[in-house]
């Protein structure tokens, strides 16, 4: 009986030290995935999010107890786009648009009803019988990069005292009016 109690006993500390050990590196990943400057999320294969990184919760402006079990399309697309992107994560998540999905200058759905210009990538999950459970995505937010660009280009091609073309762009446009006649 006493060596029976002290394997169970054995045993019990064995099973608390692997909890503490899996409750550990659960800790680590969940901090690898907060250090990452992009948008990180783990869908279901219904589109539910089961999992969301800071920087995603910061993006959305959501916080992540709020997202986790929304459907990922009514958090992320815009409304009017909504219909198409469930129709592609549709074929996605059923293994028709291959295991890897990019979408670059995706427009995704700020809580606040502004827009955040993504540039989003999904891969397919698997589970251990290789059936699809959902995915995982990242987006890095590119929407100051693409303002920054646009203010470069109007720099670029307008006089800042008159706001008309600059000569550049004025020599540009009537080149390409030359070559359409």
């Amino acid at each position: 009986l006493i060596g029976l109690l002290a394997g169970l006993y054995r045993s019990q500390k064995k099973q608390e030290r692997l909890a503490h050990s899996i409750v550990k590196e659960k800790e680590k990943a969940e901090n690898y995935l907060d250090m990452a400057d992009s948008l990180i999320a783990a869908v279901d294969a219904s589109g539910r999010i089961t999992l969301v990184n800071h920087k995603g919760c910061e993006i959305l402006d959501y916080p992540e107890s709020e997202l986790i079990g929304k459907n990922w399309l009514d958090v992320l697309a815009l409304p009017e786009k909504r219909e198409k992107a469930a129709e592609v994560f549709g074929r996605f998540v059923a293994g028709e648009a291959g295991s890897l999905l990019k979408s670059a200058n995706f427009r995704a759905r700020h809580r606040q009803c502004n827009v955040h210009v993504l540039d989003l990538s999904s891969r397919l999950v698997y589970d251990e019988q290789d059936a699809i459970i959902g995915t995982l995505s990242s987006g890095a937010d590119v929407t100051q990069r693409l303002q920054l660009e646009e203010e470069l280009k109007i720099l670029a091609t307008t006089d800042s005292l008159t706001g008309l073309s600059n000569r550049r762009h004025f020599l540009g446009a009537a080149a390409l009016a030359m070559e359409s006649f």
